[in-house]
């Protein structure tokens, strides 16, 4: 079977599979729970924190993990917007972004931050012509 929808969701990795088995089958607390499985998983997830924050040249607290890529589109624009919502702004994209970064664009155009959708060409591309246009 070739599967074409990996923006969508993708199958995760042996790899991961089996780096994910033990919180899937045995240390599946809460982590925000204070019980023994919600403070191990809690202990696991701040030291995958950790791990991803050392890849990437960053300090942990700057780590955030969502539940799924169209949590972190939104979430990542709101928090852009309100740490400069005392500064104008406008966010340029294009019409065929993932709903999930088309929403949280709407959104955020009902609160005053000005919005560029860009049309795509039949192959889906944005032209350069309409990006420096956009930009203001």
């Amino acid at each position: 079977m070739i599967y074409a929808d990996n923006a969508a969701t993708t199958r995760i990795s042996d790899r991961a599979f089996e780096q994910m088995l033990p919180f899937l089958r045995e240390q599946y607390g809460n982590a925000s729970s204070q019980y023994s499985l919600g403070v191990k998983a809690k202990r696991a997830i701040e030291q995958a924190r950790k791990q991803v924050a050392v890849v990437i040249g960053s300090e942990p607290l700057e780590i955030t993990f969502t539940s799924s890529g169209s949590e972190a589109n939104s979430w990542v624009l709101r928090c852009i917007a309100e740490t400069c919502r005392d500064e104008p702004m406008h966010i340029i994209t294009s019409a065929i972004e993932h709903y999930s970064v088309l929403n949280a664009c709407r959104a955020l155009e009902q609160n005053g931050v000005e919005v560029t959708f860009l049309p795509v060409d039949n192959m889906g591309r944005v032209s350069v012509e309409n990006v420096k246009a956009a930009i203001k």
